[in-house]
């Protein structure tokens, strides 16, 4: 076996390991109160890219290979309105603070195709959970958690002339396959297999690049304090200015899930 396709199996291999570690939580339960839900709103994306929310339109050459560590901190992902002796009601927030970190990998097929693979993990939380829903008191959340893995493809459909820094136009399209591999107890996985496709757009104008995502990230539906969690189309735009070549740039971005 070529050495470069050894190595392939043997970092895809412990990945394939912790999904089918999955944790049983039970994603029905009879409170209506279901913690099989991915918190985590921003997906880290391997490969080239120039952007955090729009991935890369650009594959991998044949036989290249990416490594990749992303970090993010969110703020309130899920909160609950509870009712209170207050106008308005009492908020009770399921998750405050989260710090996530994903492991990226990605290695070119030549043709325009790579094949990717993102580990991400909760490193740290907090947050009373579902206690406020189920319980009579509020409890912490755990600390830490591993999500869900995803295992995809990038397939680059139209490539600007001289790679990343050439003018033009770029398409691709991307395709994720979410293994339930995270914690569902603690809004770190959804309920069973997902798929994730997108379609990638950018053009490039000197220093200037534009960007723009359109995809869906399909779960299987849950129920949460009376309302359902399930498939949500992601929406996501970027502006780009390289400030010194490829080395540092400058870029303004926004993301929108709807479901």
């Amino acid at each position: 076996m070529p050495p470069r396709r050894a190595l392939s199996l043997a970092l895809l291999a412990p990945l394939l390991l912790i999904a089918g570690n999955a944790q049983g939580a039970d994603c029905q339960p009879a409170s209506r109160v279901s913690t099989c839900i991915d918190a985590d709103n921003l997906w880290h994306r391997p490969g080239s890219a120039q952007f955090l929310a729009v991935a890369g339109t650009a594959a991998a050459a044949s036989g290249q290979m990416t490594f990749g560590l992303m970090a993010a901190y969110q703020r309130r992902p899920i909160v609950f309105r509870l009712p209170s002796s207050e106008p308005g009601g009492s908020d009770a927030y399921a998750i405050d603070d989260q710090v996530n970190a994903s492991l990226l990998w990605s290695y070119g097929l030549g043709r325009g195709i790579e094949l990717t693979a993102a580990a991400p993990v909760t490193l740290y939380q907090t947050g009373v959970g579902t206690s406020p829903l189920t319980s009579q008191d509020s409890l912490p959340i755990v600390r830490s958690a591993l999500r869900d893995v995803r295992l995809g493809f990038n397939a680059s459909l139209l490539a600007r002339p001289g790679g990343t820094v050439g003018a033009g136009p770029a398409v691709s399209v991307r395709g994720e396959l979410i293994l339930p591999s995270g914690d569902e107890t603690l809004f770190a996985g959804g309920r069973g297999v997902g798929f994730a496709p997108s379609a990638v757009a950018d053009y490039r104008v000197g220093p200037v690049v534009v960007g723009a995502e359109f995809g869906l990230r399909q779960r299987r539906p849950v129920e949460i304090a009376g309302s359902t969690v399930g498939t949500m189309l992601y929406e996501s735009l970027g502006v780009s200015v390289d400030v010194l070549g490829e080395r540092l740039s400058f870029a303004a971005e926004a993301f929108a899930l709807q479901g």
